[in-house]
């Protein structure tokens, strides 16, 4: 079998070839994905005339909102934590955007705060990774046919964070994502459409007062018009003396 002379070179080009491709592949970084620390859960319970909003906050994205560790011990206490309510409150209403029904409504306070951990132990920011559930109640006065809702803190939080929205609504459950490039949505509820598929309740029939008192006054202007009756064609009584003409 006759051999080339070029073999050997194509032999080289192709080692060195391959070669270069697998440094290339170590150099080059992988894809950037999101840890699971960067999404936040959101619950949604929707009602006919209230909104009940449930933020699943961890420690790692409640650090890039505002500072935990005061002291910089690495270590956050309930005191610590407890301390940075009413900032987180003010950071969330001013970039938690709602409206109900297009008309603009106010996040409110915090209803409620829950630690996910015992409440009397410290935290090592330096290896725990924990959570706080944060609840909100927004009532409306009129029922609620839709619901608007864009989160603009994503350039504090960072281009991988997002919002993972479970909207419920009596057995219906839909899942929508917020990003930095769907930073809102408008979920319909249909409360409004049903109202206009209701049937009509009966009309209430009249009081029974009124209708005996009708039946009296018919009764009394029979009377009446007989007793007149009576009078007019009287036959004279026996023994009586007959009118003169």
């Amino acid at each position: 079998m006759r051999r080339s002379i070029l073999d050997p070179i194509c032999s080289c080009f192709l080692a060195r070839l391959i070669k270069g491709a697998f440094l290339l592949a170590c150099i080059l970084p992988l894809p950037a994905s999101a840890h699971p620390a960067d999404v936040t859960p959101l619950r949604i319970l929707v009602e006919r005339q209230q909104l009940e909003l449930r933020f699943t906050f961890s420690l790692f994205t409640l650090a890039r909102m505002m500072p935990l560790d005061k002291d910089q011990d690495h270590f956050l206490a309930p005191a610590e934590l407890n301390a940075v309510k009413p900032a987180l409150t003010q950071f969330l209403q001013k970039h938690v955007l709602i409206r109900i029904n297009d008309h603009p409504t106010g996040l409110g306070t915090i209803a409620r705060w829950e630690p996910l951990w015992p409440g009397s132990e410290p935290v090592d920011l330096r290896t725990a990774d924990r959570s706080v559930d944060v609840f909100f109640t927004l009532p409306s006065a009129e029922v609620i046919a839709n619901a608007w809702m864009e989160f603009t803190f994503f350039p504090q939080l960072g281009e991988l964070a997002s919002v993972q929205a479970s909207y419920e609504q009596g057995t219906l459950v839909m899942q929508v994502p917020f990003t930095p490039h769907q930073p809102d949505y408008s979920y319909d509820t249909g409360f409004a459409v049903e109202d206009l598929f209701q049937k009509p309740a009966p009309a209430s029939p009249p009081p029974t007062h009124s209708f005996w008192r009708l039946n009296l006054v018919n009764i009394l202007i029979f009377v009446f018009i007989g007793g007149m009756v009576g009078l007019i064609f009287r036959k004279p009584r026996k023994g009586a003396p007959a009118s003169t003409p």
